[in-house]
């Protein structure tokens, strides 16, 4: 059985609202970073579902529970952990909705590259990313959706290629190399992560 999921209108306010807070939390991070850490790996993210699951906001949930477990921390100290280690979660995209219909968008309408670029030039301006900062992406379907976009033309011009940490045979790398039923980083991550702390 095929579920249809109808794309709620983009422009409406709670869409905007949830926008606005997902923003200010990013925002508020970036200021709990400037002059006191470095970003070394950038995790591109999708999206939040709401403003409330942002994993930059106060919350109860689980998220990147593999960094958890490998750093060896409670979630509720895996932020300031994070920070330490320079490890930042950054989205792909600019609406906080459901993944489906990420999943569904075939043509990458939801993509905004400009949003996107702003986003990463202002950790840029902020003074937390360097040459030697490594980029990867947290699921293989974002790996997918980034090899589809360059085969459609649509560019991601702040993605500089040299970034973005791959494998021996010069392929991207997810975050994890098993997503289901466990999440396992990726042995690339691994030997990042180790090389720096």
């Amino acid at each position: 059985m095929t579920i249809k999921y109808n794309l709620p209108a983009l422009n409406n306010q709670h869409i905007n609202n949830e926008i606005n807070c997902v923003y200010n939390a990013f925002i508020h991070e970036v200021g709990c970073w400037k002059g006191e850490f470095k970003i070394k790996l950038l995790i591109i993210a999708e999206a939040p579902l709401s403003c409330n699951k942002y994993f930059y906001r106060p919350h109860i949930g689980n998220f990147l529970i593999s960094l958890r477990d490998f750093f060896d921390v409670d979630q509720k100290d895996l932020l300031k952990t994070l920070r330490q280690k320079g490890v930042f979660v950054l989205d792909l995209y600019k609406y906080p909705i459901r993944t489906e219909y990420y999943d569904n968008d075939k043509n990458h309408k939801l993509f905004d590259p400009k949003w996107f670029c702003n986003n990463l030039k202002l950790l840029g301006n902020a003074g937390l990313l360097d040459g030697n900062t490594k980029i990867v992406f947290r699921y293989k379907k974002l790996i997918s959706r980034f090899e589809d976009m360059k085969t459609k033309n649509i560019r991601i011009p702040c993605i500089n290629p040299g970034c973005l940490l791959r494998d021996s045979e010069g392929k991207m790398v997810s975050l994890n190399s098993q997503e289901i039923p466990k999440k396992i980083l990726s042995n690339e991550v691994i030997n990042y992560l180790n090389q720096l702390t």
